[in-house]
C-alpha cells in the first residue's frame, strides 16, 4: 500500500518521476501484479482495492490501466460489480450489497475504484456510486472499515 500511495504523490509532484515511472515497472511485472491484486488466482475475481490502487499507479505514470501486470484493470473491476448482495438467494462470494466492487469490503476500496475508473475514462456503474454515497455516516463522514 505505501508504495502506491509513493508513486501517487511522486507522479503528482512531477509526471515524469523517474521513481515513480520505478515503481509503476516494479509493481506492473505480472508476478507482483498477480501478488499483490489478484491473491485468488489471475483468473478469479481481483482485490478490488489494490486494483484500484494499481489502475491509478498506471494513470499516474502515464501507464496503460487496460494493460498492466498482464490484466485489464478496469475492465477487471468493471466485471466484478455486485449485482446483488449477501442477502440474495444464491450470494456471490465479496459480495455485500448491491454496487460494491466485489472484494472491497470498504469505504477506501469503493473510493478508489470510483476514481481509477473514472480517471480512465470508464463511467462508473450508478449502483457503486450510490454504495459509495450509502457509507456515509451521520455525522457527515465516512468510515475508515
Amino acid at each position: 500500500m505505501a508504495t502506491t500511495e509513493v508513486a501517487y504523490a511522486l507522479a503528482a509532484t512531477d509526471g515524469e518521476n523517474a521513481t515513480a515511472r520505478r515503481i509503476a515497472d516494479f509493481l506492473g511485472r505480472p508476478e507482483h501484479t498477480d501478488a499483490y491484486a489478484y491473491p485468488a488466482g489471475k483468473d478469479e475475481a481481483p482485490d478490488a482495492t489494490a486494483a484500484a490502487r494499481l489502475a491509478l499507479v498506471a494513470e499516474a505514470t502515464g501507464r496503460d490501466p487496460r494493460d498492466f501486470g498482464g490484466h485489464d484493470l478496469l475492465g477487471d473491476l468493471m466485471a466484478n460489480v455486485c449485482l446483488s448482495g449477501s442477502d440474495a438467494p444464491q450470494p456471490v462470494p465479496g459480495c455485500t450489497t448491491k454496487g460494491d466492487f466485489r472484494t472491497t469490503g470498504q469505504t477506501e476500496g469503493q473510493t478508489l475504484a470510483v476514481i481509477a475508473l473514472l480517471n480512465g475514462g470508464v463511467t462508473p456503474p450508478a449502483d457503486s456510486v450510490v454504495r459509495l454515497a450509502q457509507l456515509q455516516c451521520d455525522d457527515g463522514g465516512f468510515p475508515s472499515f
